[in-house]
């Protein structure tokens, strides 16, 4: 073993012998994961939003939704963008958390089978018991053994494969999948197949077994009775219908990796696939059909929002909605509204002169042209492009009183601001990449950090971040403002004009949520695993050890400063009655524009190289402003002197006596 590299790197070549066919694969697949999220996100919604439907049975099924939902997003958007790029490459560790999630959200699906067999057998079973024995108390001795179950077993076949040596990198698959990583090992398998293997008996086909006889149970019972039978029966299907699709399809997929001669490549990687997505397709669908209430409540929420235009146009037409805004920010304040200026003007051209001057060093230093310092440069632009979004029309606003917007500028302006705030927190993932890359992986730096490469992680989070924006800001567009046009904030702030609605604005809510989750949360949670990884590699190594801290310390706390002002903004409009209007205002400001400020004179003081051409560069401009004010005196002493000594000829020419 310490004569073989073992490989840190992988090539997903899944479906590879379709050749030039391969990029058509994209449609079947997008198709199946927008049916996917579409069919989870309704079942989801509807669960939620139906008080009827707050039941044990029927907030297993959304459980289960929840799992449907989350597996897709963890392979198919890495195999869309495969199939149309041909990008292909992964790191172990990213293979490995991959396959963890995606193993421990699959486990899940056998374990809600488990829970819903349950359910039946107390409610046909034992009725009279029903709301005692699926209580939260009493059902958690069913839920948490089997969840650490899941997350042992889970665990452990990932970390015994992390272990292993690789001396291939070339994974048959369109992701990391158990087998397929642990056939690329040069050393014995033996121990990943066995617990592999003991894994599948222990979770799936134990899973099978209990499933199988609660509903010979249920069925047993229910044919010694004549009442409940139609209903019982029904009911039970519905899951015989789920439970027969998933384990027929997980079985195939397991069968496919122990019958390696008997199936082409692609059969194999098609049926591993399939068994992942198949059911996060159908599964909605299924219990939409059959389960009457769910749908009935379906069909009542796609009908009105179907409808929703035309239920809308009688309230137009006796109410109108305002198409025109003005911001109250800080007047509260009275007549020492106009001294708030004072700060935020200071704080702009500090905001203003610091980037600009970040920017123009690392342009101007070819030395500096390297990603780190080019990402650092990018960040500036985006610090020094928020306040000119912001603090002109707050300015306005506190000195001249001018506060008005129209709908259509308000929401571009919310667009912009909530998009580059966006892309605030994905710089600090890139970041957190490059220092990644940069000391755990130093030999392959360049070629990892080319921009070819790096556009794998780049691409995924700009579409990320312009969809969930995009989402959010024209669901508060299609919003009707029957009662106050008067905005309690000094610009456009989502929430801020979400509140000035006459409708509901659940919607509104949960959408906001889910973008502070999805772009905050996941970006911090990135965030801290690259760097407790980093922190893992440095602490073992003596020479990089004081440089590598100084850099990453650097990024964590314009991280922190960054994450901790969004926290606090977010917070601050759901704790309404907490806060008073000026705080919250405030608070929201302080969000988007102190960073702003900080970000440049943190790197510009922390960063050694940028510190020592920044400090050139004012010497530079400190020396030349000198020397042209001595030229400038210089020059005027030769001109006084020329002037004088031309007077003097002038006048030695007149006084000059006749021969």
């Amino acid at each position: 073993m310490q004569n073989l590299s073992s490989h840190k790197h992988f090539i997903l070549t899944g479906f590879q012998e379709l050749g030039e066919l391969r990029p058509v694969l994209f449609v079947p697949f997008f198709l199946m994961f927008i049916v996917a999220l579409l069919a989870n996100s309704l079942l989801v919604y509807v669960v939620i939003s139906q008080r009827s439907l707050h039941q044990p049975m029927s907030i297993l099924i959304a459980g289960m939704a929840c799992v449907d939902l989350c597996l897709p997003v963890f392979f198919v958007p890495n195999m869309l963008l495969s199939f149309l790029f041909d990008w292909k490459g992964i790191s172990l560790i990213g293979c490995l958390v991959q396959m963890h999630f995606i193993h421990f959200f699959g486990s899940f699906q056998s374990t809600f089978l488990v829970w819903m067999a349950l359910d039946r057998y107390f409610a046909i079973c034992t009725p009279l018991c029903y709301h005692e024995l699926m209580s939260l108390q009493r059902f958690l001795k069913f839920i948490i053994p089997l969840a650490v179950r899941n997350m042992l077993l889970i665990t452990l076949f990932v970390s015994l494969a992390g272990k292993l040596s690789f001396c291939r990198n070339v994974m048959n698959h369109c992701f990391c999948e158990h087998m397929a990583l642990v056939e690329l090992a040069c050393g014995s398998t033996n121990i990943n197949n066995l617990v592999g293997l003991i894994t599948v008996f222990l979770i799936p086909v134990f899973d099978f077994l209990f499933i199988a006889a609660s509903y010979i149970v249920i069925f047993s019972s229910l044919l010694r009775s004549s009442t409940t039978s139609v209903k019982g029966l029904h009911t039970c299907i519905t899951h015989a219908i789920v439970i027969t699709l998933s384990l027929t399809v997980a079985l195939i997929a397991f069968l496919s990796y122990r019958i390696k001669n008997g199936l082409p490549a692609a059969a194999r990687v098609f049926f591993s696939t399939m068994y992942l997505l198949f059911p996060s397709c159908f599964n909605p669908i299924i219990y939409g059909i059959r389960t009457t209430e769910i749908r009935q409540h379906m069909q009542k929420t796609l009908t009105h929002w179907r409808h929703f235009k035309t239920r809308m146009e009688p309230l137009k037409e006796n109410v109108s909605s305002h198409k025109h805004f003005i911001f109250s920010g800080f007047s509260e304040l009275g007549t020492m509204k106009s001294l708030v200026s004072i700060p935020f003007l200071i704080l702009f051209m500090v905001s203003l002169f610091a980037n600009s001057l970040l920017i123009y060093v690392v342009i101007s230093q070819r030395s500096l042209h390297s990603p780190m310092y080019i990402l650092i440069a990018c960040m500036a632009s985006v610090d020094m492009s928020l306040p000119l979004l912001l603090i002109p029309n707050l300015l306005l606003n506190v000195l001249f009183n001018l506060r008005g917007i129209s709908l259509n500028a308000c929401l571009v302006q919310m667009f912009l601001i909530h998009m580059l705030g966006a892309y605030q927190s994905a710089l600090l993932v890139w970041m957190a990449l490059d220092r990644y890359f940069a000391i755990c992986r130093p030999l392959s730096y360049h070629e990892l950090m080319s921009l070819p490469r790096f556009l794998k992680f780049v691409i995924p989070l700009l579409i990320r971040d312009v969809i969930l924006v995009s989402v959010v800001v024209i669901l508060a567009g299609t919003l009707s403002f029957c009662f106050k046009n008067v905005i309690n904030h000094c610009f456009c702030e989502h929430m801020a004009l979400v509140e000035l609605a006459c409708g509901s604005t659940t919607i509104n809510s949960l959408v906001g949520l889910l973008g502070v989750f999805l772009i905050t949360m996941v970006d911090f949670i990135c965030i801290s695993i690259s760097y407790i990884i980093i922190f893992r590699s440095v602490l073992r190594s003596g020479k990089a050890n004081a440089k590598a801290l100084h850099t990453c310390i650097t990024h964590i706390i314009v991280m922190v400063i960054s994450l901790t002002l969004v926290l606090t903004a977010f917070l601050s409009y759901r704790m309404k009655n907490s806060l008073p209007n000026t705080g919250r205002v405030l608070v929201s400001i302080m969000y988007l524009f102190l960073p702003s400020c900080i970000n440049p004179i943190v790197y510009g003081v922390r960063t050694t190289e940028i510190r020592q051409h920044i400090l050139k560069t004012l010497s530079f401009c400190l020396s030349l402003k000198t020397e042209r004010s001595i030229g400038f005196t210089e020059d005027t002493d030769k001109v006084n002197e020329q002037a004088r000594s031309r007077q003097s000829q002038r006048l030695c020419l007149t006084f000059t006596p006749p021969d």
